[in-house]
């Protein structure tokens, strides 16, 4: 019964602020990372799970297996109808989402047999939770795979609380049910485990007696087993990359001691604190002081003490680089959270039951107190939620309403510079975003997909050696390459078009020879390169076609061919041999074809 009135209230709420209108209509996702994601599934959809872009930096790796955070919508994509749209897709995942998270807190107790007033109250705060703050603006922003693991962790946990202290008989089946479904989230989320294996390390600290130590760490160890076997494809190339990305990955990384106390104040500046976090904060801290949690106390320390674990990580963590660049520690203020919602839910309800008894006791007194402070806490948070889901014109912690839009006057634009001015036999350098000044998110994916134009660098910032965002691009500050290099660069990527947002790209480019500015509108300039347009670095010939795992040229001359392709591991090519070759300051290697005829196709797998 809670969790139906769970799910409706959040359908409905969901609804009002998708529209459902939308969820198979033409508009789209286009908030901050979401443009990205849905090229990403569309690439799933083209190549499976490992193939070749040429779209972007002059070809690179993509497929599900590569792309970490939208893996399961591109995985969909490539075994669903093509009737259905990458946009449609991920629209339809991102909706989805939303509908389970909304149960997840309440089933984890009732896995757990909690009683029914705690139960409840934690459904309220998993809503809370959603709407108000953190959670709201990572799916607005399309960071939804992650928030489907911090939200199911929840219920994984329960169930392996379960399968530690049931008896032998009960575990075979429950062993390779969990096993499957640890799988999933994996495949889900790369971060899946970390949440998993915190909690692990609690419960089996604090909870030794309950545990059937023989047979429940037999059947975990089966668990993780079967989770792991079961992702090895991906696993490899994560282990094993098909090329060297570049990144200078500072998101999501602000720490600092004073960050943690304004997120359980609720403080948003750089902690993304929001109203809610103070309820359940509060709660858990007079749960344990009024000795409420009896007949659990061990079971919701251990909740209580992996939500601690987490809140300090997510601001502590981003001071060390390798735990920085991985797991973006801020994120984690999410999975914080909702761990230590579970015991304010057993806290409040407790809280709550005490206030209402009749007779005089100095218990009765202090939940009395307590209860009208969290009823001021969760009242406020309430009234948040309301503007949240409302399309009024007031601040929202996510994307204000609607989550799906049609394309913007940047997108508009640019796509019509693109199709009047631009053709196939050359390269755009196309200056990406970190603040998405294009319509307010990463859309050159999108833009690729539109136009069928190849760019420089990637459908995101900051993605490997030929990338050009804000002022920086090739991996350095633009006014530190010189005119001859620039050119340089031209020639081997096969540049013929620009098109710049930053003032410092724009003023070098006023200023370099054989450039030329064709158009220019609002905050972005529109070049034009002066020079022959070849996708050939050795050799010449035409190229005739090329879209996702395919390239095709014709009239080709000579014995050894460099193309000003990116080279691949598992490429072919229909007649003689293509091996990899360096050419000057990018990591990543070339293509070198020799013996070939004048008509060569390039295949990858």
């Amino acid at each position: 019964m809670i969790l139906g009135l769970t799910f409706a209230l959040q359908f409905f709420l969901v609804a009002q602020t998708f529209p459902l209108s939308e969820l198979f209509g033409s508009a789209s996702l286009l908030y901050i990372d979401n443009p990205f994601h849905e090229y990403n599934v569309a690439m799933g959809a083209a190549v499976g799970s490992v193939g070749y872009d040429p779209f972007f930096a002059a070809g690179r790796a993509t497929g599900f297996a590569l792309n970490h955070s939208d893996r399961l919508p591109a995985f969909l994509a490539n075994i669903l109808p093509s009737s259905l749209t990458a946009a449609d897709i991920w629209k339809l995942y991102t909706f989805a989402v939303s509908l389970i998270a909304s149960i997840c807190l309440p089933l984890t107790l009732i896995i757990l047999r909690f009683e029914r007033n705690a139960i409840a109250i934690s459904a309220a705060l998993g809503l809370l939770l959603w709407w108000t703050g953190i959670f709201r603006w990572f799916h607005t922003a399309g960071m939804v795979s992650f928030i489907f693991i911090a939200f199911a962790s929840l219920p994984f946990t329960a169930l392996v609380v379960r399968l530690l202290t049931q008896a032998f008989t009960k575990t075979l089946i429950a062993t390779v049910a969990l096993g499957l479904v640890a799988a999933f989230l994996f495949f889900s989320h790369p971060l899946f485990p970390l949440p998993i294996t915190v909690f692990l390390i609690f419960y089996l600290a604090l909870n030794r007696q309950a545990v059937h130590w023989q047979f429940g760490l037999t059947a975990l160890l089966a668990v993780a087993a079967i989770g792991i076997l079961l992702n090895v494809g991906w696993l490899y190339y994560f282990m094993n990359p098909l090329e060297i990305q570049e990144t200078f990955d500072l998101y999501q990384r602000a720490t600092g001691g004073d960050l943690v106390i304004k997120s359980l104040l609720g403080i948003w500046d750089k902690a993304n604190g929001a109203r809610i976090n103070t309820p359940i904060a509060l709660a858990v801290i007079l749960g344990f002081f009024l000795a409420y949690f009896s007949s659990q106390r061990r079971l919701l320390l251990t909740y209580s003490g992996v939500g601690v674990f987490w809140l300090l990580y997510a601001y502590t963590a981003g001071d060390n680089d390798v735990l920085g660049k991985l797991t973006q520690p801020n994120r984690f203020t999410t999975v914080a959270y909702l761990f230590l919602a579970l015991p304010a839910a057993v806290s409040i309800a407790e809280i709550f039951c005490n206030a209402l008894q009749h007779e005089k006791t100095w218990r009765r007194a202090i939940s009395r107190a307590s209860a009208g402070l969290l009823a001021i806490g969760l009242t406020i948070s309430v009234v948040e939620m309301g503007r949240e889901v409302s399309s009024a014109n007031i601040g929202h912690y996510g994307q204000h309403p609607p989550q799906a839009r049609h394309q913007g006057e940047y997108a508009d634009h640019i796509l019509s510079f693109l199709n009047t001015n631009t053709d196939n036999s050359a390269r755009v350098l196309f200056e990406t975003s970190l603040g998405r000044i294009h319509d307010g998110g990463h859309i050159a994916g999108i833009l690729a997909l539109k136009s069928q134009r190849e760019f420089v660098g990637g459908p995101y910032v900051q993605t490997g050696f030929a990338s050009f965002w804000d002022g920086k691009a090739f991996t350095k500050p633009i006014a530190e390459i010189s005119p001859e290099k620039m050119h340089e660069y031209f020639d081997r990527y096969n540049i013929g078009w620009i098109i710049a947002h930053s003032e410092k790209s724009k003023r070098y480019f006023d200023q370099l020879n054989g450039v030329v500015c064709i158009n220019e509108w609002k905050q972005l300039k529109f070049y034009q390169v002066q020079r022959l347009h070849s996708f050939f670095l050795a050799g010449a010939g035409e190229l005739v076609a090329r879209d996702a795992n395919r390239l095709v040229f014709k009239a080709v001359l000579g014995d050894s061919i460099t193309l000003k392709y990116h080279y691949l591991p598992g490429m072919q090519v229909t007649e003689g041999t293509i091996d990899p070759v360096f050419i000057g300051d990018d990591p990543n290697p070339f293509i070198q074809l020799r013996g070939a005829s004048q008509n060569v196709i390039l295949t990858y797998r």
